[in-house]
This record gives C-alpha cells, sequence and structure tokens, in this order.
C-alpha cells in the first residue's frame, strides 16, 4: 500500500474537528524567546551592515552574538533572555527579579 503525502493526512485529520478561535490579549508583550530572536537578528544585520560599510572591527559583533546563541543551545542558559527579562515592559508578566537579603 503507498504511503500518502503528509500533506493530505493533515487535511483529512483536520476536516472532521471543531477548531477553536485563538484570543490573544494585546496587551501582553511579545513572547520572550520572538524577543530575543529579534534582538539578535538585528545586532546580527547591523553589525554586517558596519562591519561592511564602516569598519571591519564590527563584525566582532555578529561573531559574539553567534557565540551566544551557541551558548544558550548547548547549555540552556541565555544572557539576552535573563537581560530582556529583566526590561521595563516584562516586568509584569515575569516579575521583578528577587532580591538576596
Amino acid at each position: 500500500m503507498p504511503l500518502a503525502r503528509p500533506s493530505s493526512l493533515m487535511v483529512g485529520s483536520t476536516l472532521g474537528a471543531r477548531l477553536v478561535p485563538v484570543v490573544t490579549d494585546r496587551r501582553l508583550p511579545i513572547e520572550l524567546q520572538r524577543q530575543v530572536q529579534i534582538g539578535a537578528g538585528s545586532l546580527v544585520f547591523a553589525g554586517t551592515l558596519l562591519g561592511l560599510l564602516a569598519s571591519p572591527w564590527f563584525f566582532a559583533v555578529p561573531a559574539l552574538v553567534g557565540a551566544g546563541l551557541m551558548t544558550a543551545g548547548l547549555t540552556g542558559f541565555c544572557g539576552m533572555a535573563r537581560i530582556l527579562m529583566r526590561a521595563p515592559w516584562n516586568r509584569e508578566v515575569y516579575g521583578a527579579p528577587a532580591r538576596a537579603a
């Protein structure tokens, strides 16, 4: 028996499903993971552009961002996420950092 294409399997399996509309709260900030992706992508783009146009020393910026992303992937610790959690727009969602007495 030949295997069906994945697209036909997905369409057939969702036809009878009762889908609920997704409700999003526009007052909440963007998810932290997306904020990290936006920040890292912006730094890499800006560093590459400045490296091409201004000085080759700016190529260190994308290299450091890449090293940080590799570290986050290997260890689970993301420094940019830690910094963004303390940003003013994220304090309500992720709470204020606890201080040791």
